[in-house]
Parts: structure tokens; sequence; C-alpha cells
């Protein structure tokens, strides 16, 4: 099982850190995959082969990314961010990605 925390305290947007917990289906051997000071996870999902979580974050900077990280090796790569998608941020206009799900080709 994956699930993400979000951790508050203090003020906007200082106050946001989040991470990835996983954990065996019993409730057992529980520890942090990954974790993002001063940021928001919404979405997460396992990779079919169960050997990846692709998750979305939102940062203080307003940008938002597409990340995945391997459970094994616990390494951290962002496959997009809003930037790199041509949208221009700011406070009054930050944009965000959202992970929907995995998609499987033939």
């Amino acid at each position: 099982i994956g699930f993400a925390l979000l951790d508050s305290g203090g003020c906007y947007p200082d106050y946001m850190d989040a991470r990835i917990d996983i954990l065996d289906k019993d409730g057992n051997n529980r520890f942090t995959l990954v974790e993002e000071s001063k940021s928001k996870i919404t979405n997460i999902g396992w990779s079919p082969d169960g050997r990846v979580i692709a998750y979305d974050t939102y940062t203080t900077d307003y940008v938002g990314r597409l990340k995945m990280v391997d459970v094994t090796s616990r390494q951290v790569n962002e496959v997009i961010n809003t930037q790199s998608l041509g949208y221009e941020t700011s406070q009054t206009n930050p944009v965000t990605l959202l992970f929907a799900n995995w998609v499987s080709t033939p």
C-alpha cells in the first residue's frame, strides 16, 4: 500500500511538507519512500509491475511536476513539469499536473 502524507504548520506556502509512505497489506513494515519539502502531493499510483510509483507534486515555486520514484532504489526522476509544457506560472497563475493512472499498451 502506498499513500501520501501532508504535514502542515506555520504560514503558507512554507508549511507544506509531503511524503510517500509504503507498507504491506497487513499495515506492517511501514517506511518513508520519498520526502518532498515545501510541497503538496495530490495523486499517486503504482506502476503495473509494482516497481515504480508515479506522483504529482506542487511546490512553492508554483510549478506542477510529475515524478516517479523507484520503490527499491528510492531514486526520484522528474518526468515533466508545467514550465516545460509552456505554462508561465506565478502566485496568481499557478498550474498543476494531476497524475490520473498508468496506461498499458499492447
